[in-house]
């Protein structure tokens, strides 16, 4: 799973709308006193899925994004960049291939303490070894 983390890492890095609307993706929590809107990155789950002849590996993956504005509007303008980064694209992975990468519930709003807002959006990826 490393590898995947790894390979999302470097896809958001990449991409520099997202880069420039956020201050970081962070694995899991984000450092005490980050400024919004920040990106947090989890692995759900995962699990092998072996055909006869290849080993593959299907794995979730939540984001959660981070905002403190009064409105939505950053929440949602962060939320489509994610999309156009994420959304059916080939993640890098050593040593695999990406079959797919692809958003599979629509995002849940959640208002935190502090005017805080999180917007959770899950993918779900497939990875077959080379």
């Amino acid at each position: 799973m490393d590898a995947v983390i790894k390979g999302l890492v470097r896809k958001y890095r990449a991409d520099s709308a997202i880069v420039a609307a956020t201050t970081g993706l962070f694995l899991g929590v984000a450092p005490q006193g980050t400024a919004t809107p920040f990106i947090t990155l989890n692995v759900i789950g995962g699990y092998p899925w072996d055909t006869f002849d290849k080993e593959n590996e299907l794995y979730e993956i939540q984001f959660s994004i981070f905002d403190k504005d009064t409105s939505a509007n950053t929440l949602y303008s962060v939320y489509d960049k994610l999309k156009t980064c994420f959304d059916w694209t080939a993640i890098t992975i050593s040593g695999y291939v990406s079959l797919y990468f692809k958003r599979i519930a629509q995002p849940i709003l959640e208002l935190l303490e502090d005017n805080v807002k999180q917007l959770i959006v899950t993918y779900r990826g497939e990875i077959e070894a080379e």
